[in-house]
């Protein structure tokens, strides 16, 4: 999720900490563009020179909005705008696969626009209007998505297309 404060404190963003008192913004790290900060519900948080927030972590909308009222409250700003950007949606198929298997089949049976390089990276990458890794151990990630009704989507379409296939 992605927002942006109306005020950003510039005594805060830009330059490392001194030794000082403790205060209540004493859980904001230094970064090299802006800061990290954790907040009480796990989300990281970071904050941008030009007042841009990014908030990961999080399982709902709902939440990564609270986290990132949290931040602008500690910091004594006000949050202009929040909007999602980015969803990510995982999957596990419950047993092992084989890469290099899946992966010929995947290009001999099915038409898919992706790559399997197992010397840069141990997973098959399939691109769509979303990228989704397939990982040995079973694991699916899906990223780029941007509303909660193209998740069951986008996980329904890898499910098949991995069925047509005869991967299990």
């Amino acid at each position: 999720m992605r927002g942006k404060l109306e005020r950003p404190p510039t005594e805060l963003i830009g330059r490392p900490f001194q030794k000082r008192r403790k205060t209540n913004r004493d859980n904001v790290h230094c970064i090299k563009s802006g800061r990290v900060w954790k907040s009480k519900t796990g989300a990281t948080v970071l904050l941008f020179q030009n007042g841009q927030m990014v908030c990961m972590g999080q399982k709902t909308e709902k939440n990564a909005r609270m986290a990132m009222k949290e931040m602008a409250s500690t910091l004594q700003c006000k949050l202009v705008e929040a909007e999602v950007t980015n969803l990510v949606a995982t999957c596990h198929f419950g047993n092992a696969l084989k890469l290099g298997d899946t992966w010929d089949r995947l290009r001999r049976e099915c038409v898919v626009t992706g790559y399997y390089e197992p010397e840069l990276f141990t997973a098959i990458t399939l691109s769509k209007p979303y990228h989704c890794k397939i990982f040995a151990t079973g694991k699916l990630y899906v990223t780029g998505i941007r509303d909660k009704n193209t998740v069951n989507l986008a996980l329904s379409d890898i499910c098949t297309l991995l069925d047509k296939c005869g991967v299990k």
